[in-house]
C-alpha cells in the first residue's frame, strides 16, 4: 500500500509505544506541498518501537523535503531490503535516539547522528549488497554480516563502509560467516581513508571423514545387525 501525507506520513510522539514492529513493503513518503521540513517517519524522544521497522525489498521509504527517517526514539532492529531517500541535504536516517541493529542492503543508504549499537551488511550477490555511508556521526558499532546474506569465497565487496574511522568501529574486523555446513572467512579492510570493504576468503567444508574411521563405522553398523540374529 502507500502511505502519503502533507507532512509527515508516520509519527510517534514521546509515550507511544508500538509492539510488533513496522512492516513496510509499499511507499511511505510525503508530498513536499508543507514548506516545513517533513520526514517520512518521526519518531520523538520516549517513543519506542518493539519488533522492530522492516522494509522490504518492494518498499520506500521516501521524503522530499527532510530527513526520510529522525529517530530520537528507540527501536530495537531496523532491517531495509529496499529503498531510503531524502531530500538533497539531507539523509535517509538521522538518529539522535537509540538503534540497537541496523540491517542494509541499499546501496547508497545514508546515515547521520548517532551510530546504531551493531550494523550488519545484507549480500544477495557480488553485485547486489548494502552500501552505506555515515556523516557528521558519534559513538561506536559493531560491524557484522546479516546472517541471511549469500557470499562468494574470494569476493571484495567494496565500500560497504564509508564516513567512520577505525576508532568509531568497536568490533567485528573480521570474522566467520555460516551458511549450511559451509563456512566462510571475512575482514573488514580498511582500503582507503574512511572507505571499508568486506572480503571473503575462502569456503571451508566440515573435513570427509577417514578411510579408517570409515571402515570403523561399517564394521560397528554390522556388528549391531549380526546381534540381532
Amino acid at each position: 500500500g502507500t502511505i502519503t501525507t502533507n507532512f509527515t506520513p508516520i509519527y510517534l510522539g514521546t509515550g507511544a509505544i508500538v509492539n510488533g514492529g513496522l512492516n513496510n513493503s509499499g511507499v511511505i513518503t510525503n508530498t513536499g506541498v508543507s514548506v516545513d521540513p517533513a520526514p517520512a517517519i518521526k519518531i520523538l524522544a520516549g517513543a519506542t518501537i518493539n519488533g522492530g521497522i522492516t522494509n522490504a525489498a518492494a518498499g520506500s521509504i521516501v521524503s522530499v523535503t527532510s530527513d526520510a527517517i529522525n529517530n530520537a526514539g528507540s527501536i530495537d532492529f531496523f532491517t531495509n531490503n529496499g529503498s531510503i531517500s531524502a531530500a538533497a541535504g539531507f539523509f535517509g536516517i538521522n538518529n539522535s535516539g537509540s538503534i540497537n541493529t541496523l540491517n542494509n542492503k541499499q546501496s547508497n543508504l545514508t546515515h547521520t547522528g548517532l551510530l546504531p549499537t551493531n550494523y550488519n551488511v545484507i549480500i544477495n550477490s557480488a553485485s547486489d549488497f548494502g552500501k552505506i555511508d555515515f556523516t557528521s556521526i558519534s559513538g561506536t558499532t559493531n560491524f557484522g554480516v546479516c546472517s541471511s546474506s549469500t557470499l562468494a569465497a574470494g569476493t571484495t565487496y567494496s565500500s560497504v563502509i564509508t564516513g567512520l574511522s577505525a576508532s568509531d568501529i568497536a568490533s567485528g574486523t573480521s570474522g566467520t560467516f555460516t551458511d549450511g555446513d559451509v563456512s566462510y572467512a571475512w575482514t573488514l579492510n580498511n582500503s582507503s581513508s574512511t572507505f571499508w570493504d568486506l572480503v571473503v576468503g575462502g569456503a571451508s567444508a566440515p573435513d570427509a571423514p577417514s578411510a579408517a574411521s570409515t571402515q570403523t563405522s561399517i564394521q560397528s553398523a554390522s556388528y549391531g545387525i549380526s546381534s540381532q540374529f
